[in-house]
C-alpha cells in the first residue's frame, strides 16, 4: 500500500456561490457591419506594350536572387522599339543565374507610391509590396550625351542587412535604340552597375 496518498471518507464539497441576477444585455443600436469577403488583389500584369511591373515582381521567392523589372516607355506618342525592353529582361535573367544567394526582402510600405529614381526623365510605375531582391526601373529617354545607357543603385539596405542595394535605375538612350544597335551586352553591363558593381 502506498503511503504517499491520504484520503478522507467524509469530505464535503464546498458549495459554489450563486450568481446574483443581472439585467439582460442591452443590444448595441449600431448594427455590426457585414464582413466583406476577402479576395486577394489580382497580380498586376504588364501593359499591352510590355511596360510596367513585370509579373515576376510579385513572387517572393527565397530560393535564389530575384530582380523585379519595371519597364517605362517615354517615347513620344508611345512609339518605340521594344527590342531594348527584351534586352533588359534578358539581362535580368542572366544576373539571376549568376547570383545564387538570397537577400533579405524589403517591405515598401514606407516608400513613395511612384518611384522617382534620380536621372530618369519620368516616374516609374510603382514599387511592388515587397522587393525580393532588387527592384530596377528601366526606361528609355533622350540623352544629352552619346552614351548608350547608364545605371546605378539609389536605395540601399541597412548596414546590418548587408548594405546592398534594393532599388536601382537603368536609362537607355533613345538615339541608341533608334540606331538599331544591339543592346543585349550593354544591358548585361548596365545591370552590373545597377547591382552596385
Amino acid at each position: 500500500m502506498c503511503s504517499n496518498f491520504s484520503f478522507s471518507a467524509h469530505a464535503v464539497p464546498t458549495p459554489l456561490p450563486t450568481p446574483l441576477p443581472t439585467d439582460p444585455p442591452v443590444p448595441d443600436p449600431t448594427p455590426s457591419p457585414t464582413p466583406m469577403p476577402v479576395t486577394p488583389n489580382p497580380t498586376p500584369q504588364p501593359g499591352p506594350d510590355g511596360t510596367g511591373l513585370q509579373s515576376s515582381c510579385f513572387e517572393d521567392d527565397t530560393s535564389g536572387f530575384d530582380i523585379c523589372v519595371d519597364l517605362v516607355n517615354t517615347s513620344p506618342g508611345g512609339g518605340f522599339d521594344a527590342r531594348w525592353m527584351k534586352d533588359v529582361l534578358d539581362a535580368a535573367l542572366i544576373w539571376e543565374e549568376v547570383i545564387t544567394g538570397d537577400l533579405p526582402s524589403v517591405n515598401t510600405a514606407g516608400l513613395p507610391s511612384r518611384p522617382a529614381p534620380p536621372n530618369l526623365s519620368a516616374r516609374c510605375t510603382a514599387y511592388p509590396p515587397v522587393i525580393d531582391d532588387l527592384y530596377v526601373c528601366a526606361q528609355n529617354r533622350d540623352f544629352t550625351s552619346s552614351a548608350t545607357a547608364f545605371a546605378g543603385p539609389y536605395l540601399w539596405r541597412r548596414t546590418s542587412a548587408g548594405g546592398l542595394p534594393y532599388a536601382a535605375r537603368i536609362g537607355v538612350n533613345n538615339a541608341a535604340i533608334a540606331s538599331g544597335r544591339e543592346l543585349d551586352r550593354t544591358m548585361i553591363h548596365e545591370f552590373a552597375h545597377a547591382l552596385g558593381l
